[in-house]
């Protein structure tokens, strides 16, 4: 029996956490259908393979034959493959992924479009952050396309966005079925050890990279704070640097050798969930500069602050209730993230418990959304 096939629209190969993780999420959310990603599909490979396989099956042997010493490419075209054929025996379905994509730019607009045509149906959204037109108006080439997105998402019953920044840029289009679901990721939640860990001092991360698109305020303002805060900690507890993209790994070590500390202390780059949550687990706090760093910190447990490098920090940040811990680029200041370190040190296991009991209703939230746009997917 085969799957339906589903198509996801997002940034995803790229080794960015954040992005994995969601596409992660959305695999195992929705186990019914078999996701591809664009990119599998619009990959200059194989092109019409299942048509022309039929009309000469001596084709794909060449084929098969000539890939093999390239298990990646091989792997491509056989997930093309079955992606076609599950298209074309059980239905084909699509999703608009996580990620700040709506109103970013006239690509996505026009691959949503585009895909929305192929399928002839309705693409639901997955907790997709709309791009803030305050920020990105400063943005040389950015133009304001929320009308357009308007008339396309006005079909859909409903739209689940980050948080409540995300509602506000739609609702100003006049649409009426949004609604505040929060960010996949969530759904990654895991339960709370109940047992302390016991270790002399703490362990304290610090996330931290480049600034794809731009940031508020200054980027070497941001960098100071951290590594003056990094260089106070690391006298009384372990400090670690933890890059979650691979771009990310040559800012980390700046950073540590601003703090005076080895390079040694840069954790390898977490590109998984899986990776990112291992070093959650030896981690008592987190300096987040990355959003998706902040909020996957948040589905461990594990107390942390996140810096406001763009708006869509603080529109994840306001739909947990936690602005108090989102810091502006503005504002940034050891002081603040010391206290925060002796905050830990006095109540780290309450603050985990908090959190736990946050995401815990967050995730139900982003669940009860899912169920909402099954409907979409399956029928």
């Amino acid at each position: 029996m085969f799957l339906r096939s589903g198509i996801y629209l997002g940034w995803v190969g790229f080794g960015n956490l954040g992005d994995e993780a969601m596409w992660q999420v959305c695999q195992q959310r929705f186990p019914r259908i078999h996701w591809s990603t664009m990119g599998d599909l619009t990959a200059p490979i194989a092109e019409r393979a299942v048509g022309r396989a039929m009309k000469d099956p001596s084709w794909l042997a060449r084929v098969l034959r000539e890939e093999l010493h390239d298990a990646a490419r091989l792997r491509l075209m056989l997930r093309r493959y079955e992606h076609r054929v599950g298209a074309f025996l059980a239905g084909e379905a699509g999703m608009l992924g996580g990620g700040t994509f709506i109103n970013r730019n006239q690509g996505i607009l026009d691959a949503y479009t585009q895909l929305r045509r192929k399928l002839k149906r309705p693409i639901p959204v997955f907790g997709t952050g709309v791009a803030s037109s305050a920020y990105w108006s400063g943005t040389k080439g950015w133009s304001d396309r929320r009308k357009q997105w308007a008339e396309l998402l006005g079909e859909l019953p409903v739209v689940g966005v980050r948080g409540p920044l995300s509602k506000a840029e739609l609702d100003d289009c006049g649409l009426q079925n949004i609604i505040i679901s929060g960010d996949p990721a969530l759904l990654l939640h895991e339960p709370l050890n109940r047992q302390k860990i016991s270790r002399d001092g703490l362990t304290v991360a610090f996330n931290f990279g480049e600034p794809a698109g731009g940031m508020i305020g200054s980027e070497d303002r941001v960098a100071d704070a951290l590594a003056t805060a990094a260089r106070e900690i690391a006298r009384k507890h372990r400090v670690k640097f933890i890059p979650v993209w691979p771009a990310d790994v040559a800012p980390c070590e700046r950073l540590a050798l601003r703090a005076g500390l080895s390079i040694s202390s840069v954790t390898p780059p977490c590109l998984t969930h899986e990776q990112f949550r291992r070093e959650m687990q030896d981690s008592d706090f987190l300096v987040a500069f990355k959003l998706h760093a902040g909020i996957l910190a948040a589905a461990c447990n594990v107390p942390f602050v996140l810096f406001e490098y763009q708006p869509k920090c603080r529109d994840f940040m306001a739909s947990a209730g936690w602005e108090q811990l989102c810091v502006h680029p503005g504002q940034a200041s050891p002081e603040f993230l010391l206290h925060q370190v002796e905050c830990v040190e006095s109540r780290g296991y309450q603050w985990r418990e908090e959190i736990c009991e946050t995401v815990s209703t967050l995730a139900r939230g982003f669940e009860d959304y899912c169920r909402k746009i099954e409907p979409l997917l399956l029928n």
